[in-house]
């Protein structure tokens, strides 16, 4: 009797649960009002919003944007623009696999010319990488002054250009490339060869402005 009472029981328990899955499915589920494209579809986010789940190579509000780098393996140091689905080089990287730092091509060691405001200078520096970053490279030996040496720093903006990181060294308040034509160095690919024009303003209140001709050694 007992037995029977506890199967009793069971089934009771058992229809209850039967009847709260019915009831739960048989609930009103909110419409998406979401036009998901391209074989999108409605979903709830974890935090309660309605957004639309893109299927593969596609994005957007609305999975209206066909991505163009979907199944586009890029080579290292590039990534894939989804406007045209090619591969564009990191900053500081070129080349047809973007393989090569661009400030490589300027190491080695450098005769330069300045001929400035205050007069024409002779003097060699050498040109090294930098710890910072890619981007970054050194100009050991800048002005050259002996006592200290300065080692200036250098961004690279693009594959030919670059400019003098603006800031102050011993005895000097600012030392920055200046811009002429649009263009802050040039690099002459087949000598080697290295032109900017570049402002220093000492710490005494006066300033130079020079033209500097790096020529290979």
């Amino acid at each position: 009797m007992k037995q029977l009472k506890g199967f009793q029981f069971l089934a009771t328990i058992l229809a209850l649960c039967a009847a709260l899955i019915i009831f739960d499915s048989c609930e009103p589920q909110e419409e998406c009002l979401l036009d998901c494209q391209n074989g999108g579809t409605c979903v709830t986010d974890n935090l309660g919003n309605t957004v639309c789940e893109c299927a593969e190579g596609f994005y957007g509000a609305s999975c209206e944007q066909l991505d163009s780098c979907f199944n586009v393996i890029c080579p290292t140091n590039s990534e894939c623009d989804p406007s045209d689905g090619a591969c564009y080089c990191f900053a500081g990287y070129e080349g047809d696999s973007c393989q090569l730092e661009i400030r490589s091509k300027y190491y080695g060691n450098y005769t330069v010319e300045d001929i400035c405001q205050s007069g024409q200078y002779t003097y060699t520096v050498n040109i090294l990488e930098s710890s910072v970053d890619v981007t970054k490279f050194l100009i050991q030996g800048f002005g050259g002054f002996a006592d200290p040496v300065l080692a200036v720093v250098c961004t690279i903006l693009d594959s030919e250009e670059f400019e003098i990181e603006a800031t102050a060294y011993p005895g000097i308040s600012t030392l920055q490339s200046l811009a002429i034509n649009g263009e802050e160095s040039t690099y002459d690919a087949e000598t080697g060869v290295i032109t900017l024009t570049y402002l220093a303003n000492f710490d005494n209140g006066e300033s130079d402005e020079c033209d500097m001709v790096l020529t290979p050694q």
